[in-house]
């Protein structure tokens, strides 16, 4: 069996993290030992601001479910699993 190499994918990979540390300063944006952990870093922040984002949103998104549910008399989740959701909207 032939040995794997791992120069294109290595490459690959490090001009990713490179394009991904554009606008850095000092060595960041140029050297990949030094831009990797501060994107890594940026890459988890903003996946956990995703998360927060989402969970913000849900909690909206169920205060209305909610408070349409009382204007017809309906608990909220009888409402968003039944077909009058789709006559609400305008």
């Amino acid at each position: 069996m032939a040995r794997i190499k791992v120069g294109v994918t290595a490459h690959r990979r490090h001009k990713h993290i490179l394009k991904l540390a554009k606008g850095y300063r000092g060595a960041k944006p140029l050297l990949f030992t030094k831009a990797n952990e501060p994107v890594m870093k940026a890459l988890m922040n903003s996946s956990a601001l995703l998360l927060q984002n989402y969970s913000a949103f849900f909690a909206v998104s169920t205060s209305f479910a909610k408070a349409a549910a009382s204007l017809i008399a309906m608990s909220a989740s009888t409402l968003r699993f039944s077909s009058i959701p789709a006559l609400l909207r305008p």
